[in-house]
């Protein structure tokens, strides 16, 4: 699990410790996120600023399941702190297509 609040515990190495707090996310909450973003369109990922992507990913989000307020700013939270792997992946996606 991957925490974003403080129950669960970061390894010792983990290089965002802000990032463990109360909230874990699921194995599958991480699956459906990664999904996501890997079936997206290249230049929505690419195009958007930080913050509008966070919006329209988590809004996709949405629309896949319902999500309360603390999944939502847990989302949020590792969302933006995966922004630059997010768009190295879809950068990715442009050179070998």
């Amino acid at each position: 699990m991957v925490s974003v609040g403080g129950s669960c515990s970061p390894p010792s190495s983990y290089p965002f410790p802000a990032m463990f707090g109360r909230s874990c996310m699921s194995p599958v909450m991480l699956r459906q996120l990664w999904s996501l973003v890997e079936t997206s369109q290249t230049n929505v990922l690419l195009n958007l600023d930080d913050s509008s992507l966070v919006q329209w990913l988590l809004k996709q989000l949405r629309n896949q399941r319902a999500l309360d307020r603390d999944e939502a700013d847990m989302f949020s939270s590792y969302i933006e702190s995966r922004l630059p792997l997010i768009r190295d992946l879809a950068q990715n996606r442009l050179v070998t297509h």
